[in-house]
């Protein structure tokens, strides 16, 4: 799954590729990635799978 969005995070963010993708939690929500870089920098990536919820849905959940 989070092969898809590779060109789109490395165009976005200017990352430099290739970009190595670890799974690090599947959730019933959401999944989280680390992904590193060429140059051994390393991200989080969280992928929503809850296509019908937003992020505003998400901040609501974590203010209250």
């Amino acid at each position: 799954m989070s092969y898809q969005y590779s060109p789109q995070i490395q165009s976005e963010y200017g990352l430099s590729g290739p970009l190595l993708f670890e799974l690090i939690h599947d959730g019933p929500d959401n999944q989280i990635f680390v992904v590193t870089d060429a140059k051994k920098n390393k991200y989080a990536l969280r992928v929503n799978k809850r296509q019908e919820k937003e992020v505003s849905f998400e901040v609501e959940i974590l203010m209250a």
